[in-house]
């Protein structure tokens, strides 16, 4: 029984081993060699302090001209000896596992030199070979790492041509390498750049440039190419375009510049561009040059716009289908929509700083007339938080309506941040319009102005309203082109009247939203003032067609306005104009897309917003660099 348990015990010890064997690979043994020899010069004697090289390690020989290396791998090198005033010796050596190989060398006297023909060679993607002249007057060794570069040789001795073969770059991207020749202390090094295998033409960037009237620069379209190219031919797609195409090339031929006069900011126009590449690559493609940054177009009628989300994002309002649209400007693309078809087709948006709620005026969800106005005494809020719509408030005639045609419905409202503001009515059936405060922080009350004198009576009427730069009052523009304006204080919730010294008739009032100033649109003169009554210089645009404004906000440009007069008047031209209102000059002007509404700025002075209504059922909403603009100012 003991037997059979010692051969049990044996068997299980055996399996365990083999298991073990099995499971670990062996590892890979290094096997060593030695190295020595002696250095000496041409009669025999010693060389001491001879620089012995093999591959990354060093040694010098001792007094008698000894060297010695322990411990190499084993396998073949090359072993290069160099000692000032001696020419250089290069020689092959192959290490042998457990033992010492002598190589005695020896140096001949002179001035080691060593050249090559070139330093820098470029070759294309294809594979081939280079030859290399090499002049030297003693032996010499060459350091190559590349894995697409082989020379025919490693080493040599004097003078010889060296042959370098090259793969083909299959890559998209050009790649470089180096190759070194070395003789002692003597080092040439080779540098090898291979271009990148041929690669399709790809437009990167086409962009329209607005030109300026005022200094005679015609609008131009840039375009750019991922590699060099060579035009063929640019030929304009548009009916209303007969002039030559003049261009010429920029950035080393990756770039196109030509001009394209009689192009319309906001407009988008056809082309066909052919170019070739120094490859015989060619590219055709039509393509449509925008005069603007991004367009978006809505199904439907737009009606207003507000920025939103520290102007980031843009709350548009449209109808049929009824509808908000929040876009984001960064992404250019819609981030939620909000459906409005049980509540209210969309006219009018007010933002209210009290309780950051959107307050919305509008008509039946369900009209299709194009020219749908405010038809509903109902005010509906949109919460930007939780996208909440709920009817606020619906408003009832009081004593002073007619009985037929009240004055209910709600133009526009205008908040300031205490939650006070100014509500603007008007009757369907009549001419009839009035206006009344509205206290938010009081479940919206809407009541009847209660500080009336001999400046603010029952019969003034104002018909637009817009907050200032703090929330803390209100501007109001009169009808019939008066040109009192009415300031709304929150503090006191008393309206004063503003009256500049200089007066035609009255269009329209944008607010500075960085200080107590607006700019004025008046028929035959436009200037900024401030609360204290203080002008700007005076423009005198022609004003009496539709058209809105906006500043620039751009740094230190305190008094620049962009104007937009863009109506669809046939015998009346569009345009936009950059006007300095320190000077009272228009320092830019061009031609602008007809019917452009609610043109505006974001406060950080890079972006122009606008909106389109198109013919159908459709409009577009547009957003501008404004850089353009000042482009051709510098």
């Amino acid at each position: 029984m003991k037997r059979y348990l010692l051969i049990f015990i044996a068997f299980s010890t055996l399996m365990v081993s083999c298991k073990k064997e099995i499971e670990d690979p062996v590892e890979e043994i290094k096997k060593f060699g030695a190295l020595r020899g002696v250095i000496q010069n041409e009669i025999g004697q010693p060389i001491e302090g001879a620089l012995v090289e093999v591959e990354n390690v060093s040694t010098l020989s001792n007094t008698s001209g000894e060297y010695s290396f322990s411990k190499l791998l084993a396998k073949e090198y090359s072993v290069s000896v160099s000692k000032e005033h001696y020419l250089t010796k290069v020689d092959k050596v192959t290490i042998i596992d457990n033992r010492t190989i002598e190589l005695d060398l020896i140096l001949s006297a002179g001035e080691p030199f060593l050249s090559i023909s070139d330093s820098i060679i470029d070759i294309n993607a294809s594979k081939g070979s280079i030859s290399i002249s090499i002049l030297s007057n003693a032996d010499w060794s060459i350091k190559n790492s590349s894995s697409w570069l082989v020379c025919s040789v490693d080493r040599g001795n004097g003078n010889a041509i060296l042959r370098i073969d090259y793969s083909a770059n299959e890559e998209y991207s050009n790649r470089t390498d180096s190759i070194y020749f070395i003789s002692g202390q003597i080092k040439r090094s080779l540098i090898i750049n291979q271009s990148s295998r041929s690669y399709p033409i790809k437009l990167v960037k086409y962009e329209g440039l607005i030109g300026n009237r005022e200094r005679e620069i015609e609008d131009s379209v840039y375009l750019l190419f991922n590699k060099p190219v060579k035009i063929e031919s640019i030929k304009s797609n548009w009916e209303g375009f007969i002039s030559e195409i003049k261009y010429y090339q920029t950035d080393n031929n990756y770039g196109v510049m030509f001009s394209f006069p009689g192009a319309e900011l906001g407009g988008n126009y056809p082309f066909t561009i052919s170019v070739n590449d120094f490859d015989g690559g060619t590219f055709s493609e039509n393509i449509n040059i925008p005069f603007f940054k991004s367009k978006f177009d809505v199904n439907g009628y737009i009606t207003d716009y507000l920025l939103i989300n520290d102007e980031k994002e843009i709350l548009i309002s449209a109808f049929y289908p009824s509808r908000l649209i929040k876009y984001s400007i960064a992404l250019d693309s819609v981030i939620q929509v909000y459906d409005l078809s049980k509540h209210i087709a969309p006219i009018k948006m007010s933002y209210n700083p009290y309780n950051s709620k959107i307050y919305i005026m509008g008509a039946n969800p369900d009209t299709d007339y194009r020219g749908t106005i405010i038809n509903r005494p109902d005010i509906y809020t949109f919460d930007l938080q939780t996208g909440q719509i709920i009817k606020a408030i619906t408003i009832e005639p009081d004593e002073e309506d007619h009985p037929q045609y009240p004055a209910i419905f709600p133009s526009n409202i205008g908040f300031t941040k205490s939650g006070v503001g100014v509500v603007l009515l008007h009757s369907n059936g009549s001419s009839a319009t009035r206006w009344k405060l509205i206290d938010c922080k009081n479940g919206d009350r809407i009541y009847k102005y209660p500080f009336y004198d001999s400046t603010i009576d029952k019969f003034t009427l104002f018909n637009t309203v817009h907050m200032n730069y703090d929330k803390t009052k209100l501007y109001l523009t009169q009808p019939n082109g008066s040109c009192d304006y009415g300031i709304f204080d929150a503090s006191t919730q008393r309206i004063s009247i503003l009256r500049p010294t200089s007066t035609t008739r009255s269009y329209s009032l944008t607010p500075y939203r960085k200080s107590d100033r607006f700019y004025v649109r008046q028929l035959y003169d436009q200037f900024i003032i401030d609360l204290k009554g203080n002008l700007s210089q005076i423009s005198y645009l022609d004003s009496r067609h539709a058209g809105n404004a906006d500043f620039s906000y751009r740094e230190n440009e305190l008094n620049i306005v962009y104007i937009c007069e863009s109506h669809s008047f046939v015998n009346f031209p569009n345009g936009f104009y950059l006007i300095d209102y320190s000077t009272g000059k228009t320092l830019m002007s061009c031609d602008l897309i007809e019917s452009l509404e609610k043109f505006s700025t974001t406060l950080d002075g890079e972006l122009a917003l606008a909106y389109k209504l198109n013919l159908g059922i459709s409009s577009s909403f547009f957003v501008f660099e404004t850089k353009y603009f000042h482009r051709t100012l510098k």
